[in-house]
């Protein structure tokens, strides 16, 4: 995908991508929309703002580090901790959406880099049955571990 140099926005929803999808080369992708799919493992670049990837076998992600806040939507994936989501994903969230996923511990100082931007955690619907760390989250408005 090198040659779109100037792409902000990208919709490859509902297509059949599988494996390992890397775009990080995308530096300008502001936006990408990767909902249901079969990506296992996503890379995206330092401008990422807005990441859907809902329904897919994601088990990591990748995003190159950015100034920007970061909404980041990945319900119904493989994800098993926070940190399969590498450093750069969560630092400067502002939304995070991990339900139905398979996470079974949380330790919220793996999200501090995100502490003074993070205002919404959903980790519904995953099999939590340890919560630690201690992070104040300045903005936090909404957190749902149910």
């Amino acid at each position: 995908m090198a040659p779109f140099t100037k792409l902000e926005l990208l919709n490859l929803s509902s297509n059949v991508l599988y494996e390992t999808l890397d775009l990080e080369s995308l530096s300008t992708l502001r936006t990408l929309d990767l909902n249901n799919n079969y990506v296992q493992e996503l890379l995206v670049g330092p401008s990422i703002e807005t990441l859907h990837a809902a329904n897919n076998n994601i088990s990591r992600v990748s995003c190159s580090r950015g100034q920007g806040k970061k909404n980041i939507y990945l319900a119904n994936n493989k994800i098993t901790m926070l940190r399969d989501l590498d450093e750069g994903c969560r630092s400067r969230v502002q939304y995070l959406d991990l339900k139905l996923n398979e996470i079974d511990t949380v330790n919220f100082a793996e999200l501090a880099a995100s502490s003074d931007t993070l205002e919404h955690l959903n980790l519904q619907y995953n099999f939590i049955y340890d919560v630690k760390g201690q992070v104040v989250f300045a903005k936090l408005k909404t957190l749902d571990l149910s």
